[in-house]
């Protein structure tokens, strides 16, 4: 298999979510995270949403409070790349 399994079961999934649709209306109606570890490609993490798109993420979050983890997630992004910078010169 050329793509890893995190890979292929969020496809499968996201195939599957796709292929049903009734009166319009995605029947699941929910955003998955599928995170993973194998030997060649390390660590994944992927996320699909109720359309059935999916990507692969670095890092991400979902849910009610998504916004706020978004935010100290970039502030904390931040401030290691600034301590990398200073440490650099």
């Amino acid at each position: 298999m050329n793509s890893s399994e995190i890979a292929h079961l969020s496809f499968t999934v996201c195939r599957l979510k796709q292929s049903c649709p009734s009166a319009g209306m995605r029947p699941f109606g929910i955003s998955v995270l599928y995170m993973g570890w194998d030997r060649h490609y390390g660590f994944q993490l992927y996320m699909s949403d109720p359309s059935g798109n999916y990507g692969g993420w670095k890092g991400t979050c979902i849910g009610n409070n998504s916004q706020v983890m978004w935010t100290v997630a970039e502030y904390a992004s931040n401030v290691v790349v600034s301590c990398l910078l200073c440490c650099a010169e």
